[in-house]
């Protein structure tokens, strides 16, 4: 995990060159989730820089005032999304693509230090016209990209058991066809998948010796799911 923001006080600099938008922030390649559209870390972008100019990139704006935390960014729908800490809780927040104006903030759950660390660990997830989000206390919520009004919401521990390392929940989460797939490392459930419109358990996978969330996020080839959990990588088949 990198640690993008500052105590207190979180800064997003959107650069003119971004790897996350072409130029003018008009036409470019879409970064809904962790490591961009397949979950690899790469982009399809064309015509970027070779090189800095001497005095450096054109700063287009920051937004300032996110809040505490691990989360990177999400840019898609002309948004540009990601989570913080702030005095009141722990918030999945838009900003504008154009301006870097907060458009809103949805309240995922309580604040927390884990491991000496404080804030949301994971990267918001983007899926049409929703958009999903894991706190540092084990709280996923389901907002509408539109205006931030929660969808849906489960708690890991409370709902399915869910028990995590010393640093907490740090998933960035995985959508996959109609489902949302999430390491809850619970009893009998290390991994769960969820129905992403209405978060209606569709099924859950025991773990075998129960091993707790680590600090991994999913990923699916050829219909296969990988995770690192506490102690083990898994390979888990996919119903």
């Amino acid at each position: 995990m990198n640690r993008l923001h500052a105590a207190g006080s979180f800064v997003l600099a959107l650069l003119g060159c971004s790897l996350l938008a072409a130029a003018e922030f008009k036409g470019g390649e879409e970064w809904p989730q962790f490591r961009g559209p397949k979950r690899d870390g790469l982009s399809t972008e064309t015509g970027l820089l070779k090189e800095w100019p001497t005095n450096g990139p054109t700063l287009a704006w920051k937004a300032t005032g996110i809040g505490e935390g691990f989360s990177t960014v999400a840019v898609a729908g002309g948004k540009v999304y990601t989570a913080g800490d702030r005095s009141n809780g722990c918030f999945l927040i838009a900003l504008d693509l154009e301006s870097g104006k907060e458009q809103w903030a949805a309240k995922i759950g309580d604040t927390g230090e884990f491991g000496g660390y404080a804030g949301p660990r994971g990267t918001p997830t983007v899926d049409g016209n929703m958009v999903y989000c894991l706190g540092q206390r084990g709280d996923l919520v389901c907002v509408a990209t539109a205006n931030g009004k929660e969808v849906w919401r489960k708690n890991l521990p409370k709902d399915f058991g869910g028990r995590c390392g010393g640093w907490s929940w740090s998933e960035s989460l995985l959508v996959d066809g109609e489902k949302l797939v999430v390491t809850a490392g619970g009893q009998g459930a290390g991994i769960v998948a969820l129905n992403k419109k209405t978060g209606a358990l569709l099924w859950k996978a025991a773990i075998p010796g129960n091993d707790p969330a680590a600090y991994s996020s999913i990923v699916i080839s050829n219909g296969e799911i990988f995770i690192r959990t506490f102690k083990n990588l898994w390979c888990i088949s996919s119903p």
